[in-house]
C-alpha cells in the first residue's frame, strides 16, 4: 500500500511539473499579451483611415525632401565637375579643328600644285611627246599625289592621338563624378527605402489598432493547447491506469473460477478416498498423503501456494488411478465410478477455468511489460500474476473408460 501511494505521488509530481512549464513559456506570456490588447484602443474605419492618411502625407512630404535633398547634392557635383570637363571637351575640340584646317589648306595647295603639274606634263606631251623632261614632269606628278594621300593618314593619326589623349584626361573627372552621383543615388534609395518601411509599420500598428480579436483568439488558443498539453498525461495515466485495473480484475475473477472448481475437487476427494479405504487397508500411507496435499491446497493463504499445492495433489490423484489398477475390485463399484466421472468433469472444468486464466494472465502480464504503460504499473505497484501451470503428470493422457 505504501509503494502504491509513492506511485501516486510521483505521477502527481509529474503532473505538477508539465503544469508549470506550461504555465511558465504558454499560459502567463499569452495572459500578458492579451492584457496588451486589450489596453489597446480600437479605432472606428473613418479614425483609421484619417489616421493612415496623415501617414501617407507626411511621408509624401518627405519622400519629397529628400528627393529634393539630393537633386541639389548631384547639381553640387555636376557643377565641380561639369566646368573641367567642358574646358577639356573645347580645348581637344579646338586641336582637332585646328589640325583639320591645317589639313585643309595644305591639301588645297598641293591640289593645285597637281593641277599645275598635270597642264605642265599635257603641254610637254603635246609639244615633245614622251620625252625626259615629260617623264620628270610626270614623276613630279605623282609624287605630289603620293604627299597628298600620306597627308591623310597623318590627319587620321593626329585626330586619334588627340581622342586617345582627350579621353586620357577626361577619365579621371568622368570616373569621380559618375561614382559621387552613384553614391548619391545609393544614399538616396536607402533612404526613400527606410521612409517606406517605417510609413509601413505605421500603418501596420494603425491596422492593429483596429481589430485585436484575432490576436485575442490565436492567445487563447495557446492557452487552451497548454491546458491540453497538461491534461493528455493526467487522462492516458488514469486510461493505462483502468486498464491495467480492468485486466487485474479479469484475472482475478478468472482465478475465482478455478477456486470454485478446486473446491468442488476437494470436496470430492474425501469420498474418493472413503471409497478406496473400503477396499485396501494396506494404502493407508498413500490415501493419508492424498488427504494432506487436499487439505493443503484447502488451506493455501496465497494463490502462489495454491497453484504449487494444488500440482502436489495433481501428482497424488494420479495415485488413485493407480490404486484402481492394483485392485481391480474398484472397477465394479459403482459408487466408485460415479466419483471418477464427477472426477473427470471436474478436471476438464478446471482445464478449461485454467486455459481462461491463462489468457488473461498473459493479456496483464504484457500490458505491465511494455512502454510505457509498464511505468504506469510500476508507479502504482501493480504486481505480476502467476501462471497456473499444469505438472507434468497431469499432462499424461488419463483413460477415464479404462478405470471404470
Amino acid at each position: 500500500m505504501k509503494d502504491k501511494y509513492k506511485g501516486i505521488i510521483l505521477c502527481v509530481l509529474d503532473v505538477i511539473i508539465v503544469f508549470e512549464l506550461t504555465l511558465l513559456f504558454l499560459v502567463i506570456p499569452s495572459v500578458k499579451r492579451i492584457n496588451k490588447l486589450k489596453d489597446v484602443k480600437e479605432l472606428t474605419y473613418e479614425e483609421k483611415s484619417a489616421l493612415i492618411s496623415e501617414v501617407n502625407n507626411k511621408y509624401s512630404d518627405k519622400v519629397t525632401e529628400v528627393n529634393d535633398r539630393y537633386s541639389k547634392e548631384e547639381t553640387k557635383i555636376n557643377e565641380k565637375y561639369d566646368p573641367d570637363i567642358k574646358s577639356v571637351n573645347e580645348k581637344y575640340d579646338k586641336l582637332m579643328r585646328d589640325a583639320k584646317t591645317k589639313y585643309e589648306t595644305e591639301e588645297k595647295d598641293l591640289l593645285d600644285k597637281i593641277s599645275d603639274k598635270k597642264v605642265e606634263v599635257n603641254k610637254e606631251f603635246m609639244r615633245n611627246g614622251f620625252s625626259k623632261k615629260y617623264y620628270t614632269l610626270y614623276d613630279e606628278q605623282k609624287a605630289l599625289e603620293s604627299k597628298q594621300s600620306n597627308l591623310k593618314s597623318e590627319l587620321d593619326k593626329e585626330v586619334s592621338t588627340l581622342e586617345t589623349n582627350k579621353k586620357s584626361e577626361l577619365t579621371p573627372y568622368v570616373i569621380n563624378k559618375n561614382s559621387l552621383i552613384k553614391q548619391n543615388d545609393i544614399n538616396k534609395a536607402n533612404e526613400l527605402d527606410m521612409l517606406e518601411t517605417n510609413k509601413n509599420k505605421e500603418i501596420d500598428n494603425i491596422n492593429k489598432k483596429v481589430d485585436n480579436t484575432l490576436g485575442i483568439i490565436l492567445e487563447v488558443l495557446k492557452i487552451v493547447l497548454a491546458i491540453v498539453i497538461t491534461l493528455i498525461p493526467i487522462f492516458y495515466i488514469i486510461k493505462i491506469y483502468n486498464k491495467l485495473t480492468k485486466l487485474h480484475n479479469e484475472v482475478e475473477e478468472s482465478w475465482s473460477h478455478i477456486l470454485v472448481d478446486l473446491k468442488r475437487r476437494s470436496d470430492l476427494i474425501p469420498n474418493i478416498v472413503s471409497v478406496v479405504k473400503g477396499y485396501s487397508n494396506h494404502e493407508k500411507n498413500t490415501l493419508k498423503s492424498i488427504v494432506s496435499a487436499r487439505n493443503k491446497v484447502v488451506n493455501s493463504d496465497t494463490k502462489e501456494d495454491s497453484i504449487l499445492n494444488n500440482e502436489i495433489l495433481d501428482k497424488n490423484i494420479k495415485k488413485i488411478f493407480i490404486l484402481n489398477e492394483k485392485y481391480p475390485e474398484l472397477k465394479s463399484d459403482k459408487s466408485f465410478n460415479k466419483l471418477i466421472m464427477e472426477l473427470k468433469t471436474i478436471e476438464d472444468d478446471i482445464s478449461i477455468s485454467r486455459k481462461e486464466y491463462n489468457d488473461k494472465v498473459l493479456k496483464y502480464t504484457n500490458t505491465l511489460e511494455v512502454f510505457p504503460s509498464n511505468l504506469v504499473a510500476k508507479a502504482f505497484s501493480f504486481e505480476k500474476e502467476s501462471y497456473f501451470k499444469t505438472s507434468e503428470e497431469e499432462n499424461d493422457n488419463i483413460s477415464v473408460g479404462g478405470l471404470i
